[in-house]
C-alpha cells in the first residue's frame, strides 16, 4: 500500500511528542505558579477489581510545594485515553479540589488527563500536564480479535520460503567500536524479496567462550548500533534493525538514511504495505532475523542452549515474534511492547503503538480499514505471544500513551508461559521504562547463572533469584519486614537496608528507633521480606555473617488463617563466643488444620569447623513436597521430611537482636553487616 503524501509522523514524533510536550511544560512551570501536579491514587499497586471505586487525589503545586491557588485546572478520566468517562473544570483561586472517583464495568485501564493553566500579567498563561492511570482487572483483560486458524502456517511457510534463499553471512569487523574486551563488527543477512537484514554483532574477548547471548531489534525510529556495554559485561550481543539497508553509527547520518528511506516509501515505514499480509514492511525483516539467529546459534563463540532476547518498544514487539519463532531463544524480556492488539478498538480500547487500525489515512475508509485489520492480525504480539512458553518478563507503564498498558496486557494474559510475570511501573510512560534494567539483569543472571549444585534436571527460576548487581530491586523485595517491626529491643530499620559493591548489606547499629513502650531501644537491625511467594526447588544463599552477637538469618514463612508455618535455613550469631560456628537449622508449626494451634519446633544444630563471620560460605535448602534438606558449601548437614511444610512461602533475610539466646550485641561491635552475595532458586523440570 503506497500513499500519494508523505508524512513525518513517525514513532520517534509519537513516542516522545509526551515526554517533549511535558518538558516544555515544565521548563515554563519555573517561570509561573505550578511546577508539578501530583496525581495520588488510593492504592499503591493502582489495580482494582472491575466494578470498585478507584480514589485518586489532585494536587497542583508550585515551586515550594504549596497547592497553586490561581488558574484553572480540568481533569479528564478516560478509558486508556479513548473514551472520555468524565470532565470536570475547577478554579482554582474559588474551588476547593475534591478526591476523584473511577471505576470500569469490563476489564482495562482508566487515564487520568489533568491541566493546569495559570494565568501570568501581560504574559500566555503557564500551562503543566500530567497523566495517571489505574488498572481495574488487567489480568482479564483479552485481544480483540483471536488469532487466525491460519496464523501458524503463514509462518511456517515464510520461514520455509527464507531458508530456501542462501543466506549470505557478511561481517565487517568495526576497528572503532572494538577494544581490548570485545570485536564488534558489522553484519547482514539476505532474507526475502532481495533484501537483507542488517545489524551490528559485539564477541566478548575475555572470559571463556561459549558466551551467553542477548538479541535485540531496535526501537522504531532511525535505528541503533553496537551494544558496547552489555558485550564489555560478557554477553555476545546481536543488535538488529529494522531497515533493508546498513544503519550508520552517526547520528546525522543515521537520520538521512532514514528520511530518504521513509520519502521513497511515500509513507512511514510501519505503514508500508499494511493492508496486505504478504507484502507488509516487518515481513521481511521477521523473517531474516529469525533466520540470522539460527546462524548465530551455530557459532563456536555462542552457547545455543543461553540465548536471550531484550527489546522495548517495536523490539518489545519484534521480540514476541521472534521469540514465538525461533526456538533458540530460551528467555526474553519484552518491555513496553509495540504492536499488540492491534483490533482492541473493538472492544473499546486503544491499541499499541502503531495504532494503524484507527489511523487517520484509513478511518474514514471502512473497507480500508477492515482489510488493514484483517492483514495486522499476523503481525499481532498479542498472537505471537499465544506461541511462547519460555521464561518471559513482560513490563509495562500505566502512564504510557503510546503503547497503552491494556495492549500490553492483552499479549500478556494469553501468553502459556508458567514462568511469566508483568512488571508494573504505575510512574512509567514510554520513555522512562524504570523496570527495563531490573528485568534485562534478572535475564542476564538467569543466562549467566551455574547450573543447580545438586542432581536433577533442574531449572534456573530468576523470579526469585538476585545477583545485587543493580540495586535494590523493589519489584522483588521489601526493605523491611511490613509486619513485624522486629525482636525487642532491636526496631527493624528500612535505613539499614541496602545493596552497594553488589550485596545486599543488612546492618545492625547501636541507636534508638521505634516506640520505647513498645521494648524498641538502643538497637537498629534489618529485615529484607520478599513481595511474592515461593514453594519447593533448591535454595542457594552465598553470604557472610555480620562479627556481631546479633543474628544474622535467611529464613521462609508465611502466616496464613488456616496455616501458619517456618523453615529456618539458619540462624547464626558471628561474633557470640559459644554459637560464631554453630548453624542453627529450624522447622516450625504454628498452626495448621492437622495440629491445630500446637506450636511445632523441630530444631537442630551443625558445628562447622569454621567461623561464619570469618568468610563467604554457599548455604543451601532442597525443599521438596517430600522431604527438607540443609547443605552448607555442598555438604549435606540435615535432612528431614516434609510433614507440614506444603504451603507457598515468603523469602525472608534479617538480623535481630536475641537476648535470650545470643545475647545483646555489644555496642563496641556495632556498626556490623550481615552480606549476602546472591541468592539463587532453581525448580525442577517438568
Amino acid at each position: 500500500m503506497s500513499f500519494s503524501r508523505f508524512s513525518r509522523r513517525t514513532f520517534v514524533l509519537r513516542a516522545f511528542s509526551a515526554a517533549i510536550l511535558f518538558g516544555v511544560f515544565a521548563s515554563a512551570a519555573f517561570a509561573g505558579d505550578v511546577k508539578t501536579i501530583k496525581i495520588n491514587f488510593d492504592r499503591e499497586s493502582q489495580i482494582y477489581a472491575v466494578g470498585e471505586d478507584a480514589t485518586f487525589t489532585v494536587a497542583p503545586l508550585d515551586e515550594g510545594d504549596a497547592a497553586v491557588k490561581s488558574g484553572v485546572m480540568t481533569v479528564k478520566i478516560t478509558n486508556d485515553g479513548r473514551d472520555m468517562l468524565s470532565e470536570q473544570t475547577f478554579d482554582l483561586a474559588k474551588d476547593e479540589i475534591p478526591s476523584f472517583k473511577c471505576t470500569l464495568g469490563a476489564p482495562g485501564f482508566v487515564k487520568v488527563f489533568v491541566k493546569v493553566e495559570t494565568p501570568q500579567e501581560g504574559k500566555d498563561p503557564v500551562v503543566k500536564d500530567e497523566v495517571a492511570g489505574a488498572g481495574f482487572d488487567p489480568e482479564k483483560i483479552e485481544p480483540g480479535l483471536p488469532k487466525p486458524e491460519d496464523f501458524d502456517a503463514f509462518w511456517e511457510a515464510g520461514r520455509k520460503e527464507v531458508r530456501e534463499i542462501p543466506i549470505d553471512a557478511q561481517m565487517r569487523k568495526l576497528d572503532e567500536f572494538s577494544n581490548d574486551k570485545h570485536d564488534m563488527y558489522a553484519v547482514s543477512f539476505a532474507t526475502i524479496n532481495g533484501q537483507r537484514v542488517y545489524g551490528f554483532l559485539g564477541v566478548p574477548k575475555t572470559g571463556a567462550a561459549p558466551y551467553p547471548t542477548v538479541v535485540n531489534i531496535a526501537y522504531a525510529g532511525a535505528g541503533v548500533g553496537p551494544d558496547v556495554w552489555k558485550t564489555d559485561s560478557g554477553f555476545v550481543t546481536f543488535t538488529m534493525n529494522v531497515f533493508p539497508y546498513e544503519v550508520p553509527t552517526d547520528d546525522k547520518a543515521k537520520g538521512e538514511a532514514y528520511d530518504k528511506y521513509n520519502k521513497e516509501l511515500d509513507c512511514n515505514y510501519f505503514e508500508y504495505n499494511m493492508n496486505d499480509r504478504d507484502k507488509y514492511f516487518y515481513r521481511a525483516p521477521i523473517l531474516g532475523i529469525d533466520r540470522a539467529v539460527d546462524w548465530l546459534a551455530e557459532q563456536d563463540f555462542v552457547d545455543p542452549e543461553r540465548i536471550g532476547y531484550h527489546g522495548t518498544s517495536q523490539g518489545g514487539g519484534m521480540g514476541l515474534a521472534l521469540t514465538s519463532l525461533n526456538k533458540h531463544v530460551s528467555r526474553a524480556m519484552i518491555s513496553v511492547p509495540a504492536m499488540c492488539d492491534h483490533a482492541g478498538l473493538l472492544k473499546g480500547r486503544n491499541s499499541g503503538w502503531p495504532e494503524l487500525v484507527n489511523s487517520w489515512r484509513i478511518r474514514n475508509n471502512p473497507e480500508e480499514v477492515e482489510k488493514v485489520r484483517e492483514a495486522l492480525r499476523y503481525y499481532d504480539g498479542a498472537n505471537f505471544a499465544r506461541n511462547i512458553e519460555i521464561p518471559i518478563t513482560f513490563t509495562v507503564g500505566f502512564r504510557d500513551i503510546t503503547c497503552c498498558p491494556s495492549s500490553v496486557f492483552a499479549a500478556y494474559n494469553v501468553c502459556p508461559s508458567k514462568s511469566k510475570q508483568i512488571r508494573c511501573g504505575t510512574q512509567v510512560w514510554h520513555t522512562n521504562d524504570t523496570n527495563y534494567n531490573p528485568a534485562f539483569n534478572e535475564m542476564g543472571d538467569a543466562l549467566k547463572a551455574p547450573k543447580c549444585p545438586i542432581e536433577g534436571n533442574w531449572v534456573f527460576d530468576s523470579k526469585f533469584s538476585d545477583e545485587f548487581n543493580s540495586g535494590f530491586d523493589d519489584f522483588k523485595w521489601h526493605p523491611t519486614n511490613p509486619t513485624w517491626l522486629g525482636r525487642q529491643p532491636g526496631f527493624f530499620a528500612k535505613e539499614n537496608v541496602e545493596v552497594r559493591n553488589g550485596m545486599l548489606c543488612l546492618t545492625a547499629r547501636n541507636e534508638s528507633k521505634g516506640d520505647p513502650e513498645k521494648g524498641y531501644k538502643d538497637f537498629t537491625t534489618a529485615a529484607v521480606k520478599s513481595k511474592n511467594r515461593v514453594r519447593y526447588g533448591y535454595f542457594e544463599v552465598r553470604s557472610k555473617s555480620m562479627k556481631s552477637i546479633a543474628s544474622s538469618s535467611f529464613w521462609f514463612y508465611a502466616d496464613d488463617p488456616e496455616r501458619w508455618t517456618e523453615i529456618d535455613v539458619f540462624e547464626t550469631s558471628g561474633a557470640s563466643p559459644t554459637h560464631n560456628n554453630k548453624y542453627h537449622m529450624n522447622l516450625h508449626v504454628m498452626r495448621t488444620p492437622e495440629t491445630g494451634d500446637k506450636h511445632i519446633s523441630d530444631g537442630t544444630t551443625w558445628e562447622a569447623p569454621f567461623r561464619f563471620a570469618d568468610d563467604f560460605h554457599r548455604y543451601g535448602l532442597l525443599w521438596t513436597p517430600e522431604k527438607i534438606c540443609w547443605y552448607v558449601d555442598g555438604q549435606l548437614v540435615r535432612e528431614s521430611e516434609n510433614k507440614y511444610w506444603t504451603q507457598p512461602l515468603t523469602v525472608n533475610f534479617d538480623s535481630e537482636t536475641m537476648p535470650e539466646w545470643f545475647g545483646l550485641p555489644d555496642p563496641k561491635e556495632l556498626p556490623a553487616t550481615f552480606e549476602i552475595d546472591y541468592i539463587r532458586h532453581w525448580v525442577l523440570a517438568d
